[in-house]
């Protein structure tokens, strides 16, 4: 008996670790950590119809670009999130393969095709929207770490 309590024990724990929260990156916050990867920032808020974002940051290089993306409320940020996951697998490629993670306050889609890499990353009412080349993924990765989402 004493040995299911530990088990159990360990295993809540692993989930708690596992599942761990994740924090809203503030606009501030994403800019100086890409600005500080080399990343030149654009902020992208006056391209929106006025009530549709709170704010729209682009991070880029000459190779690829992350966007960040502070909304309204968490159901807009759940729509554009899914909006974005049926964009991602509509794109027609020979090779594929995809993964997705969810839970209330977080989502994450990503695609790698033969070409490309796409992700869409929701925490609460903010998202990450990744569509780079292939061979710029890896750094993505990174920056993704470095973001905290």
């Amino acid at each position: 008996m004493k040995k299911i309590l530990i088990l159990l024990l360990i295993f809540s724990m692993l989930i708690i670790v596992g599942c761990g929260s994740h924090e809203i990156i503030t606009v501030d916050r994403f800019n100086e950590l890409m600005k500080a990867e080399g990343l030149t920032i654009v902020d992208a808020t006056d391209q929106f119809e006025e009530g549709t974002v709170v704010s729209v940051s682009i991070a880029m290089t000459d190779d690829y670009q992350i966007e960040l993306y502070i909304v309204p409320s968490e159901n807009q940020a759940k729509g554009a999130f899914e909006e974005n996951k049926v964009y991602f697998k509509s794109i027609e490629s020979t090779l594929s393969n995809e993964s997705e993670v969810s839970s209330d306050d977080y989502g994450k889609y990503s695609r790698n095709t033969d070409e490309f890499y796409f992700s869409v990353i929701r925490v609460k009412n903010t998202f990450l929207y990744i569509d780079v080349p292939k061979d710029s993924k890896d750094k993505v990765l990174e920056l993704i770490e470095i973001i905290g989402y």
